[in-house]
């Protein structure tokens, strides 16, 4: 089937792009997709137009170079155009992106087909709003209970995926041996000038690691991972703080990604009846249930007056009342 304007091509052995050069482009596609102001090469820092214009420049004069004409036009038109490259490139925004795909909606929609709907075909708008009341919240809530902190108070948290392979690929990279060349780095900033740093999924690379002395067993979950420069945040990561406790948390701020361990949950329903829950996300404390750690610390850090005032805000229906809960709030904040 061919769009309007196109015709069969009149020669038999006529292939879009050869096999030869598919690694080529796909290596090529990749490089410019991991790129990022915040990741500096031997030549220093670019900005996100300088990527742009240095991406375009080189996969042209690639296709060009070996007459692939009509490759260049469906990756301009698809992918390399100003209203698609903001689509898909990295560089194109100012924090690195947590998610890179619909994967998360995808694998959502394919849990409800196959765990809930998979006895059913084309079911009707009622019993599909009857089977997501019944089965899959009931589901999904009995799951985030494992997430909160009130679950198994007396045994230790288990660490988020994330956590778990950081904790993985920090030690398949500091297995291995130093190269011998010589980097700018700068482990306050976590930055260096090797091209590993951005191709990895976790940002890491072994001459940062190598570069530090071995970190504490808790320090994978008490790093805080950030989308900005520096990418993690913990005393360890830092030689000015020789001489202090290894073990203080370094506070998340504006720039920084949950990964699920940066709340404490009191366990009030009543934060979700009379339909307060859509007040939730505008409060400066409270969202979703969920403390704000940066927050309550700030108010901790004046004062246990002031954080108790902070944590019984008027501005919530639910306040935290009793000696208990806020012997629990300012023993967690202090």
């Amino acid at each position: 089937m061919f769009e309007d304007g196109k015709v069969c091509s009149a020669d038999p052995l006529y292939t879009f792009c050869p096999v030869l050069h598919h690694c080529q482009i796909l290596h090529l596609f990749m490089k410019h997709f991991c790129q990022h102001t915040l990741f500096p090469d031997q030549n220093g820092s670019h900005s996100a137009a300088e990527i742009r214009m240095s991406a375009v420049h080189e996969m042209y004069h690639f296709c060009h170079a070996r007459g692939l004409r009509e490759v260049w036009g469906y990756l301009w038109t698809s992918w390399y155009q100003p209203k698609m490259w903001c689509l898909w490139a990295r560089s194109s925004a100012p924090y690195l992106p947590r998610w890179h795909t619909t994967m998360s909606v995808g694998n959502f929609w394919r849990q409800l087909k196959h765990d809930y709907l998979h006895h059913l075909v084309r079911p009707q708008l009622d019993q599909l709003v009857w089977v997501l009341q019944t089965q899959v919240v009931p589901n999904y809530m009995a799951w985030a209970t494992f997430l909160e902190d009130v679950y198994c108070m007396g045994c230790p948290k288990k660490p988020t995926p994330f956590q778990t392979g950081l904790k993985k690929e920090w030690a398949r990279l500091s297995s291995l041996e130093l190269s011998g060349y010589s980097y700018r780095m700068d482990i306050s900033q976590w930055q260096c000038s090797c091209e590993a740093l951005k191709y990895n999924s976790f940002h890491l690379c072994k001459h940062l690691i190598k570069a530090i002395p071995p970190p504490p067993a808790t320090f994978f979950c008490q790093v805080v991972h950030r989308r900005t420069m520096p990418l993690y945040q913990h005393p360890a990561l830092h030689p000015c703080l020789d001489g202090h406790d290894i073990g203080d948390r370094v506070m998340p701020d504006a720039g920084s990604i949950t990964d699920g361990d940066d709340h404490v949950w009191l366990g009030d329903e009543c934060l979700l009846m009379g339909s307060n829950w859509w007040e939730l996300c505008e409060h400066p404390l409270i969202s979703l249930g969920k403390w704000k750690a940066s927050t309550l610390m700030d108010a901790a850090s004046s004062g246990p007056d002031d954080a108790t005032e902070a944590v019984s805000s008027d501005s919530t229906q639910c306040q935290v009342s009793g000696s208990e809960d806020e012997d629990e709030v300012l023993t967690w904040c202090l």
